[in-house]
């Protein structure tokens, strides 16, 4: 075979192998890139705010955010539990994110969110395979041994001092009283951070013989609205409550409180402001013959009232016998708090009768806090203090809750 004709074949053969290396070569990375495409990866959870085992969340929270490391929806069959309550609103963010929109949270309390297995879908169309459980605990209240005088005493410290934490409102509302036949005015303090999609506690208070309802809140005697402001500050209370005072001296010393507060002030409180409207958030608080009103009205009224705090109570008060019949029953079963203040120098008849309300209080097992307020006398001094107090024991005893 001469030249000529081998030079054509072994070109041939040359191209020939070429093309079987090519169409291996093609074939092996179909295959591969087949394999690849069959084996989608399934989304994993890069992050979370707040991070698992968070201690110290603050209670405003509005949303934990769960990051992963692709694109993702949530299929509408998924069971979403926090504190293994349901929850309904999960919105898918960017970046691969899941943002679970969360109730109103309490101080000192641990939290547990789960999303169940198989709910969450990556952009591939794989299930994230295993539950998802996120647990944080709120910040605690800072503890106080109550009852007792606030730091500083009633004048030199800084609880009922304004300018020190964020301030609530105090309101005049114009209401007509169906109980004195005219339109009253009535104060009406809402806590910092007020919200409609929050439900509060409330406290309406009585003011002594003779005062308005500002002197619940200005001036020298209580300042509720001031102290309410700085143990929210100061995290020794909650998320406040709502604190209402009523000018009911239309009548002089036989106002008929009782009816105005439960026939006029109550139902309309309830129906303007965004409250528990229940007796297990609610109470009273009062000074001198303020003071008397809150025994003779929220002893006899325990249907209405759970928490009741007269402060240097007046002779306007009825007898124990009366005001906790049947050895106080249904004080006992009824009653979350009750706390009786008055001042080392008081009125001498105010001191007797307080104490002796007390005395009753021990025989009869009806549980209660006394306190007097050392040094001082019926005045602010007391009064302050007693607000003081009376917020944080109410709120550990449920009154926010």
């Amino acid at each position: 075979m001469n030249i000529n004709t081998q030079i054509p074949c072994l070109l041939n053969y040359k191209i020939k192998n070429a093309n079987y290396l090519f169409l291996g070569l093609f074939i092996l990375f179909s295959a591969c890139k087949k394999k690849t495409e069959a084996t989608p990866v399934a989304p994993q959870l890069i992050s979370s705010n707040p991070a698992n085992n968070k201690q110290d969340v603050t209670p405003d929270l509005k949303e934990i955010v769960l990051r992963f490391d692709q694109k993702v929806t949530l299929l509408s069959s998924s069971k979403v539990t926090f504190n293994e309550e349901l929850i309904t609103y999960v919105k898918i963010g960017s970046e691969g994110e899941l943002q679970v929109a969360l109730p109103e949270l309490e101080y000192a309390k641990t939290y547990t969110l789960v999303i169940a297995a198989n709910s969450i879908k990556g952009a591939n169309g794989v299930l994230f395979p295993t539950e998802v459980k996120l647990t944080f605990s709120t910040l605690g209240l800072v503890a106080e041994t109550l009852p007792a005088m606030p730091a500083g005493g009633p004048d030199g410290g800084t609880y009922d001092k304004p300018g020190r934490n964020p301030a609530g409102t105090v309101t005049t509302v114009n209401f007509y009283s169906s109980v004195a036949g005219k339109n009253v005015d009535m104060l009406v303090y809402t806590p910092p951070g007020y919200s409609t999609g929050k439900k509060y506690g409330v406290i309406y208070c009585y003011q002594g013989l003779g005062d308005k309802a500002a002197n619940v809140f200005n001036g020298d005697w209580v300042r509720a609205g001031i102290i309410s402001d700085n143990l929210i500050g100061d995290r020794k209370i909650s998320k406040g409550v709502i604190i209402v005072a009523v000018d009911d001296q239309y009548n002089g010393n036989s106002s008929n409180v009782q009816d105005m507060t439960i026939t006029d002030a109550i139902p309309y409180i309830d129906s303007h402001y965004s409250t528990y409207a229940d007796a297990d958030h609610r109470g009273l608080f009062g000074y001198s013959w303020g003071g008397g009103y809150t025994f003779n009205v929220g002893a006899k009224n325990l249907n209405y009232f759970h928490y009741i705090s007269p402060s240097s109570a007046a002779p306007n008060k009825q007898a124990d016998d009366v005001l906790f019949p049947n050895d106080g029953a249904d004080a006992k079963k009824l009653l979350k708090c009750l706390f009786i203040s008055w001042a080392q120098y008081d009125y001498q008849g105010f001191i007797n009768l307080n104490q002796a309300t007390v005395n009753y209080c021990k025989s009869k097992g009806i549980p209660h806090d006394s306190w007097v307020a050392g040094g001082q006398g019926h005045s602010g001094g007391t009064w302050r203090p007693a607000m003081w107090n009376f917020l944080q024991l109410a709120d550990r005893a449920g009154i926010s809750k």
